[in-house]
């Protein structure tokens, strides 16, 4: 990262992404399904700069990886995902809710 100071990583299956203090995020590992925010499924052995164009310029303030997918929150709140579709990683409704009640 050459000096730059990392706020946090997310590790994913086969990929990893980091948010710096700046606000950038950086992504490596295995591409596929265009998890790394490239707009590619090239994979990156280094890590690589994801294009602030992609967030609308704003800087990141948190980041997720899952296995075929990627997430990352702004500094406005905005939530941007990325990657595989076919699996959504939703919040379902916890089961054990109503048992304390």
């Amino acid at each position: 990262f050459n000096g730059v100071q990392v706020l946090m990583a997310a590790c994913g299956d086969w990929h990893t992404l980091a948010v710096t203090k700046a606000g950038g995020l950086w992504s490596w590992g295995e591409g596929e399904d265009g998890v790394l925010g490239h707009n590619n499924a090239n994979d990156r052995l280094v890590p690589t700069q994801v294009e602030a164009q992609h967030f609308g310029h704003a800087k990141i303030v948190s980041a997720a990886a899952g296995e075929s997918h990627s997430a990352a929150i702004t500094e406005h709140g905005a939530l941007y995902t990325w990657g595989m579709g076919t699996y959504p990683q939703e919040k379902g409704e916890d089961e054990d809710e109503d048992e304390d009640e």
